[in-house]
């Protein structure tokens, strides 16, 4: 689904999960700030690759007032609340100019760790940061029958969001994941539910790799 232009008059919007916000090269109807749920952001290339730049949640801004059109694209991962704010709002409050500039220093340091991961990182040393950042991700849920006590975490991104997201096939994504399972590592659950049973070896593997064992 892709949010109408009627829907986009409105300040404050509900959307349903996999809802299209706005597309690449779409006129700037304003910023949005994320109030509840969280949202992928992403560039898509001809041949239809994508490559997830930013998983927003809560507190994120989406889109600069600066720009006369969106540089990327962005969709619910799930059901959200979303507030518009047009160009004008932007430039008549400084506490909202405020809060808009500290969120984009937070996204030019993330956008650097992600440059790092993507340009210089093994798959199994990307999934491997990836599950380190689910603080970041998802969120926590309760225990599940899977044996041990470990943090846990629930998250809306699916395999093939995980691939888009780490520039990794989705078959490469599922390899590894099983590879750290076998190795007791990691533990998943239905639903997105992942188990960290092993966080001083998830560490090693996201700065060394598994040395001769490595998963490519």
């Amino acid at each position: 689904p892709q949010v109408g232009e009627s829907i986009r008059n409105e300040k404050t919007i509900s959307l349903r999960k996999r809802t299209l916000v706005f597309s690449e090269g779409a006129p700037l109807g304003g910023v949005w700030e994320i109030v509840e749920g969280s949202v992928i952001v992403f560039k898509t290339l001809a041949d239809g690759r994508r490559q997830i730049t930013e998983v927003a949640r809560a507190g994120g801004w989406l889109g600069s007032p600066d720009r006369k059109s969106y540089n990327c694209s962005a969709e619910t991962l799930t059901k959200c609340r979303l507030h518009l704010h047009r160009p004008s709002d932007l430039s008549a409050s400084p506490i909202l100019q405020s809060r808009h500039s500290e969120h984009l220093l937070r996204r030019v340091d993330a956008l650097q760790d992600h440059a790092l991961l993507l340009g210089r990182k093994s798959a199994i040393e990307r999934i491997a940061s990836f599950l380190l950042a689910l603080p970041s991700l998802g969120s926590p849920y309760e225990r599940v029958p899977l044996g041990v006590e470990a943090n846990a975490f629930a998250i809306a991104l699916g395999q093939r969001d995980i691939g888009d997201y780490l520039g990794l096939k989705v078959e490469t994504v599922s390899r590894n994941l099983a590879t750290l399972k076998r190795r007791m590592i990691i533990a998943t659950g239905k639903r997105g539910q992942f188990r960290l049973l092993d966080l001083d070896a998830l560490r090693t593997i996201a700065f060394a790799g598994l040395g001769p064992h490595r998963v490519l």
